[in-house]
């Protein structure tokens, strides 16, 4: 098997600075790894800041506007990516950043944050298509989905919940196959990173379920975050276009 060598350009690695900041800060400031972060305007700002500094990302490298590193960003209309994975991923960041905020209130908002999340992954969905994929690995998404679907129900006691989750996990594990789907068309790094993401973001919101409905999870805030917000950082880089090389797997 040969090697191969791809790495983020010197400005792109800039660009993901304020995301590696604002997650550090959010993680220590708050201490998530041992408690829920407080239910605050500013808890709230603060979760929010890594995944929008992620549409940032997305948006200046996808830029079409060829003076953005040397010129300078001319007007908002620069900021929009021209081609549909981009644009769609970056709105779907911006989307995903409301319900971070709606879950820094985890009674009171949750369903509005699911809601949004719900946005969030059909506009991933539609970012992801295009690539049909083997029906075998659409089979295992359903299985899968069915079968988390079945561990967490049973801890509901609102029919209303019950609905809401089971749409939500419908979304959820299509937008996990449709970029798994996509990996297996084109087969490049950008492609592998973003399947990754999104089997990421289902581990966390699993985890999520789980903590919620079945069980207590030990660490659940952080093992949470830390999935989801790497699940971000692999669907944002997924956008990249210097990692729309072939792999080797």
């Amino acid at each position: 098997m040969k090697t191969m060598s791809v790495k983020l350009t010197l400005n792109e690695k800039l660009r993901l600075a304020p995301f590696i900041f604002f997650s550090l800060f959010y993680f220590l400031n708050y201490e998530i790894y041992k408690q829920n972060p407080p239910e605050n305007l500013f808890a709230a700002i603060f979760k929010m800041l890594p995944v929008l500094s992620l549409a940032l990302y997305v948006a200046i490298t996808n830029s079409m506007s060829p003076d953005h590193l040397t010129g300078g960003i001319k007007s908002l209309k620069d900021l929009i990516p021209e081609e549909h994975l981009p644009c769609f991923v970056m709105v779907g960041l911006m989307i995903s950043s409301l319900g971070d905020a709606c879950l820094i209130w985890r009674q009171s908002l949750f369903v509005l944050g699911v809601l949004f999340f719900a946005f969030a992954q059909c506009l991933y969905i539609v970012a992801f298509s295009g690539f049909p994929g083997t029906r075998s690995t659409k089979e295992l998404f359903i299985l899968v989905g069915m079968n988390a679907y079945m561990c967490v129900q049973s801890g509901m006691t609102s029919y209303g919940m019950k609905v809401l989750v089971m749409f939500y996990m419908c979304v959820l594990f299509t937008m996990g196959w449709r970029a798994t789907a996509r990996f297996e068309v084109k087969q490049t790094i950008g492609a592998l990173i973003g399947c990754i993401g999104a089997i990421s973001f289902m581990c966390s919101d699993f985890l999520i379920a789980v903590n919620m409905w079945v069980f207590p999870v030990p660490l659940c805030e952080f093992l949470v975050m830390v999935s989801y917000y790497g699940a971000q950082l692999g669907i944002a880089l997924s956008t990249t276009p210097g990692l729309d090389v072939k792999t080797d797997l």
